[in-house]
């Protein structure tokens, strides 16, 4: 809550300033000079850069769930009502999916296979040019994305789901 930032060091946790006091959901980078935190808001998108955090506002208002990619120039972010954006190292651009539901979680293996999984069941896969339904059978609330690969794949939800995508 309120912008909270800790950073281990290999000996210790420290305070590190946010320039915010929303509250921050999740956090993911590629290295030491790459790192994302994102929450409420549309100016509530932050960038570690080495040095300090900065601001990465979104072209829209969104709170944000969930931010993962590939690398520096291949960073996925996804909040409210059905809208995903992707950092190209310069800049966010949006994609409005159509999906009226809090897409949750994201997971990309390559910059051209993600995958977002969502409330009630939903899921939407990228193949490299645009999301599109991917069926899950379930009305699930999905909580948590992970894979080894484009090809393996697993998600967790409540109701005591648990699925995998193995072609």
């Amino acid at each position: 809550a309120n912008g909270t930032i800790l950073h281990w060091n290999g000996n210790s946790w420290s305070s590190s300033t946010s320039g915010t006091t929303a509250n921050l959901y999740r956090v993911w980078g590629t290295g030491a000079n790459d790192v994302w935190a994102v929450g409420d808001g549309q100016d509530n998108v932050l960038h570690w850069d080495g040095n300090a955090w900065g601001k990465r506002p979104l072209p829209s208002g969104s709170t944000i769930f969930d931010v993962r990619g590939t690398s520096a120039n291949d960073v996925w972010a996804v909040g409210e009502y059905g809208v995903i954006f992707h950092w190209n190292g310069s800049a966010w651009s949006e994609t409005d999916t159509g999906a009226m539901v809090h897409l949750l979680r994201v997971y990309a293996s390559s910059t051209n296979n993600a995958w977002v999984v969502a409330e009630n069941g939903t899921m939407l896969r990228w193949n490299g040019s645009t999301w599109s339904p991917a069926p899950s059978g379930t009305k699930a609330d999905f909580n948590a994305i992970w894979g080894s690969g484009s090809n393996d794949v697993w998600v967790v939800g409540s109701n005591s789901s648990i699925l995998r995508y193995r072609p």
